[in-house]
């Protein structure tokens, strides 16, 4: 089962890093490479980054506590996770970054729900699940610039970096607490009562740890069900609605319907592959059976494709 909490090492109220921090992190010695796959295509990116943080993140431990064991009957549950993930909201040297990130996106002249719909799939994609982590007998939450630096993460490391990422956007999100599996995941505004779960009707649901529209909710990476879930509002936060949520959905039923349940936004680089395939495949054997086959090198031929075809079907199912 997940861990996404560990040992308490109590709050200290963390400070902002000066302007002539931010500033110095200009000066990136460094590039990380994010490809994050939207409508078709391949968005790569490059984004700067002063190498130096990472270091400087496991030396401020005590200023940024990383951990918290909450009582499941404190009176003020919901009141200490909120304090807890605004430590991760609150801290402003990975701003720089997550602003270069939006800067290389400008470029591909995305619409605003483009935008979000390219970083929620750099998160699921390009951040991956550590087993490792998960795995460990103890661990700490990582701050957003670390998840994102390092391209990995669990549940709570994952959502809070989609959370920065939306707060810097100007989106309201929230957080969902799922106890019972352990689990983190993360809520973005919509249209009024278009949410999710009854508990927070104006948020949809997303899962950060796996390839999932918006809305849709998944087990978590161990198979445990998300059910219950305690909604934590932090203070920062933004203003705007994914006000595009009606249309996305339509859009991702409809190719569901077509497509066996698959939609090949969310499948992943070598599925995607072998799918693609699979709808060649599948094109030519209509077309042959539209027409009679007369000759045994026709028969020869589509026994071929069909064989083919089941290889790959074989394949895309073992395919991580």
């Amino acid at each position: 089962m997940e861990q996404c909490f560990s040992s308490v090492r109590g709050f200290i109220i963390p400070f902002l890093v000066s302007l002539g921090l931010l500033i110095s992190s200009c000066r990136s010695e460094s590039i990380q490479q994010f490809n994050p796959f939207l409508d078709g295509k391949i968005l790569s990116v490059e984004v700067p980054y002063e190498p130096k943080y990472l270091t400087i993140y496991d030396e401020q431990t005590e200023l940024f506590p990383r951990s918290v064991q909450i009582s499941p009957n404190d009176p003020d549950k919901i009141g200490v996770y909120r304090k807890f993930y605004e430590l991760f909201l609150e801290r402003g040297d990975d701003k720089i970054v997550i602003h270069y990130l939006f800067e290389r996106l400008k470029p591909f002249n995305l619409s605003e729900e483009s935008v979000v719909l390219a970083l929620v799939d750099l998160v699921q994609r390009d951040i991956a699940y550590d087993h490792e982590k998960i795995n460990a007998a103890s661990w700490d939450v990582s701050y957003p610039f670390e998840t994102l630096i390092q391209k990995k993460g669990v549940c709570s490391d994952k959502s809070l970096l989609l959370g920065k990422i939306l707060f810097e956007l100007n989106y309201d999100f929230c957080f969902y607490i799922f106890e019972e599996a352990n689990h983190m995941a993360l809520g973005i505004r919509v249209p009024e009562g278009q949410g999710t779960f009854p508990e927070a009707p104006d948020y949809a649901f997303i899962e950060t740890t796996t390839l999932s529209p918006i809305g849709f909710v998944v087990n978590d990476p161990d198979g445990d069900e998300l059910l219950n879930p305690i909604i934590i509002y932090p203070s920062l936060r933004g203003e705007k609605k994914f006000e595009f949520y009606d249309e996305y959905i339509h859009r991702i039923q409809e190719e569901k319907n077509r497509s066996n349940g698959i939609t090949i936004q969310h499948l992943s680089d070598s599925k995607r592959t072998i799918y693609l395939d699979l709808i060649t495949f599948e094109m030519k054997l209509d077309s042959m059976n539209l027409i009679a086959l007369e000759t045994q090198d026709q028969i020869d031929e589509y026994n071929g494709y069909v064989e083919a075809y089941n290889l790959l079907v074989i394949e895309f199912n073992e395919a991580d």
